[in-house]
């Protein structure tokens, strides 16, 4: 439910409080600020895997954005674009945000509350174009496909909007497991 996953983003975003650290913004004020003309450029620093399933529409990954808009960011005209990374809950995206600010100089960031939240918040997610991890940020194109998964990362953060099936990683067994329930298996059958 929406409690627990707003509960569970301030409990993970809490460890953002230096004074340099930039602020929260939910789904609500990235829509407003983009519906207002702003400039944004939303960051998907999830793994691939995540972003598989489905991403913020408009979203570049994290990979093409330090390669192709960062390094223009500062020639940019005023007002700079504002950067949000997002995440599934915003610890990831704080810790982007942080090396944007401390390492690189950003300004204008903020770090979003996170694709969980933003299921809630009425707005819809897509399945990644095919160029996702290259080129240009893309933007709202009219060939997005809608999508009804979201990627959660793991089962203790299972939430969504109604609506959105949720996906997770699943701890595989390793090796040393896997070898063990084999001769265990075969000393079983002996």
């Amino acid at each position: 439910d929406r409690d627990a996953a707003e509960a569970m983003v301030a409990e993970f975003t809490a460890t953002f409080d230096e004074p340099d650290d930039p602020p929260l913004i939910s789904a609500a004020g990235i829509l407003d600020a983009s519906r207002r003309g702003a400039n944004v450029v939303l960051v998907d620093a999830r793994t691939p895997e995540e972003q598989s399933v489905s991403i913020i529409p408009g979203a570049i990954s994290a990979n093409r954005f330090q390669a192709s808009v960062r390094p223009r960011l500062k020639e940019a005209p005023d007002p700079k674009p504002l950067v949000v990374p997002y995440c599934a809950n915003g610890y990831r995206s704080g810790l982007f945000c942080r090396d944007l600010v401390r390492e690189h100089g950003v300004k204008n960031v903020r770090n979003s509350q996170g694709i969980i939240l933003w299921t809630f918040d009425g707005a819809h997610l897509v399945l990644p174009p095919g160029d996702f991890d290259l080129g240009e940020p893309c933007g709202l194109a009219p060939k997005e496909t809608p999508a009804r998964q979201v990627h959660v990362y793991t089962r203790a953060w299972d939430y969504a909007a109604d609506g959105y099936m949720t996906v997770f990683f699943v701890k595989q067994p390793g090796k040393f497991t896997l070898w063990w329930k084999v001769v265990w298996g075969k000393m079983l059958s002996l």
